[in-house]
């Protein structure tokens, strides 16, 4: 979380549809365990317990994922 805010980057930002701003903030240790621990971000998707083959791309190498779920 640190290495990602000292880059200048943050979380997605979106305006609803009454106009308001949601979101864009720094990371933080939960939102950088959300990302690591989700399938969706290694290209698959978890259904009924299972990690099936989705039609995004990877963003998350298999291996990084691998050593998330370990720890």
């Amino acid at each position: 979380a640190r290495v990602l805010n000292e880059r200048g980057w943050q979380m997605k930002a979106w305006t609803t549809k009454k106009g308001k701003t949601i979101g864009g903030g720094e990371f933080n240790k939960n939102k950088v365990t959300a990302i690591l621990t989700n399938a969706t971000y290694i290209g698959m998707i978890e259904y009924e317990g299972q990690l099936l083959p989705g039609l995004q791309e990877a963003i998350i190498g298999r291996d990084v994922f691998d050593q998330v779920q370990e720890i």
